[in-house]
Parts: C-alpha cells; sequence; structure tokens
C-alpha cells in the first residue's frame, strides 16, 4: 500500500503540460516518506510527452534555502530560462530548495573569530536528509518516460556545489556531466567513486568564503586519475563566481555534449 501510494505522489507531482506555454517555472513538492522537498521545474516551449529530454538539477546555495520555493531561483534561473529559450537541444530544469535548517553537503563548519571557516567533509559516512531526499527525486525522474536517462545533468553553486560533488559520489554512474561553482569537498574521498563523470569546476581566487584551495586540489588529484574534468578560476573575483559563470561561459552547450551512451 506504501509504495502506491508514494507512486501516485510521484504521478501527481510530475504531471507535465500538455499545451505550448510560456518558459516559466513551475511549482511542485516532492514527498519521500515524511520529508517535503520543494521544488521548480522548467518545461521546454512545445513539451511533447512522446519525446526523451535533458534533465539539469540544480542546487542552489545556503543562503537560498528555505520553504518559500521560490529563493532557490534567485542565481540561475533566468540563466537557464534564456539558454531553453534560445538553445537547439531543450532541456527541463529542476530546482529543488534545501530547507533552513539543513545542508545539502554532509560537511561540519566551524567558524572562527576572524569568520574563516574550516570545513570537515565527510562525503563516506552517507547523505543528510535533504540530498537524500534528492536522490529519490532524481530516482523518480528516471522513471519517466519523458526523461533521457543517458543525458541527466547535474550543478550547484557553493553549498550547492558540495552537495553536486556528493551527489555524483552516491550516483557515479547516474549523470553525463556536471559542474560545481564555488564549491569544495574532501577530494580524496570523493575522487574515489566521481572520476568517470566529465566535470567542470569554476572559483574565484579572491574566495574567502569557500577557499579556490578546494577546486584547485579537486582538480589535480582528476587530472592525475585522466578524468574528463576542466577548471576556470576567475582573478579578484570572491564567493560569486556564478555572476562568471552565468554570463561569460558556454557551459549550457558544454553540459549538452556530452551523454553516457556516448551520443551527440
Amino acid at each position: 500500500m506504501k509504495k502506491l501510494l508514494l507512486s501516485f505522489i510521484v504521478a501527481v507531482i510530475f504531471s507535465v503540460p500538455s499545451y505550448s506555454q510560456s518558459l516559466d517555472y513551475a511549482y511542485s513538492t516532492f514527498i519521500q516518506s515524511d520529508f517535503e522537498l520543494p521544488f521548480r521545474i522548467l518545461w521546454p516551449m512545445d513539451f511533447d510527452s512522446t519525446v526523451q529530454y535533458p534533465v539539469l538539477l540544480f542546487l542552489h546555495g545556503a543562503g537560498e534555502r528555505g520553504s518559500d520555493n521560490e529563493k532557490q531561483l534567485v542565481h540561475g534561473g533566468d540563466y537557464f530560462t534564456v539558454q531553453n529559450l534560445t538553445n537547439t537541444a531543450p532541456l527541463i530544469v529542476i530546482f529543488p530548495q534545501c530547507p533552513e535548517d539543513q545542508y545539502w553537503a554532509t560537511v561540519h563548519i566551524e567558524i572562527s573569530k576572524d569568520g574563516s571557516r574550516d570545513f570537515q567533509f565527510t562525503p563516506d559516512q552517507g547523505p543528510g536528509a535533504a540530498l537524500q531526499s534528492v536522490l529519490h527525486l532524481i530516482d523518480s525522474l528516471l522513471l519517466q518516460p519523458w526523461v533521457n536517462p543517458s543525458r541527466f545533468y547535474i550543478g550547484g553553486l557553493s553549498m550547492g556545489g558540495m552537495g553536486t560533488l556528493e551527489l555524483i559520489y552516491n550516483r557515479p554512474q547516474t549523470f553525463a556531466a556536471a559542474f560545481a561553482i564555488a564549491a569544495g569537498g574532501n577530494e580524496i574521498i570523493l575522487t574515489q567513486k566521481i572520476s568517470d563523470t566529465p566535470l567542470w569546476l569554476f572559483h574565484g581566487e579572491a574566495d574567502n568564503i569557500v577557499p579556490s584551495q578546494f577546486s584547485e586540489k579537486l582538480f589535480l588529484r582528476l587530472q592525475e586519475q585522466h578524468s574528463h574534468v576542466l577548471m576556470t578560476l576567475y582573478p579578484d573575483i570572491g564567493h560569486n563566481a556564478w555572476d562568471q559563470v552565468f554570463s561569460n561561459t558556454h557551459l549550457l552547450s558544454w553540459l549538452l555534449s556530452h551523454a553516457r551512451d556516448g551520443s551527440k
């Protein structure tokens, strides 16, 4: 009975448009057991439920946590709307929202008197409730007939970039490509499982919230493993490197150039 109920909830959540609509993020909620994960979903123009679309799931930063199901679109929402409108390969874009009292990544953060932060990443301890809910959401999406399982992409910024790396760690055979902006993680643990996923790292060299050394160490270690990894460092840019990413890169075309089945 429980499985039937969950299947019904997922079917309602993923009720899809049967008509051409303007590009806007629809409101929705994913419910798994007692955990509710609000999310916004951007459907392509002239959506056709018989077509399999690429999917991008984006994780926001700590400042956009909450339950309003709106703040998570502050950084990146407009970018993907414009890209979806102009790109020849439209995709489905999903922005889940992390609860105020939780964190996407499995990390302990201590802030010293001078404002510096010490991060202790432990992805091998298993995902917390928020990230676990995202994993369930991903599993549910992959069952939908309008999702192309070979073209499922993941990305995020700051806390969401950390969560992105942990999602790859937990689902190393799922994502066609990924990107992480101003992120961090335990590079020794992460590279045990994420080296097969094409990854683009972005970071501001003047970041005093999440130091760029996190991205640099991960980049070097993945290079040693002959991974498909790119890194872009922005001189004199602080923690808000996403402003540069969403205005000056060909991020979406790079993502869509990858597929897990090798197709183009």
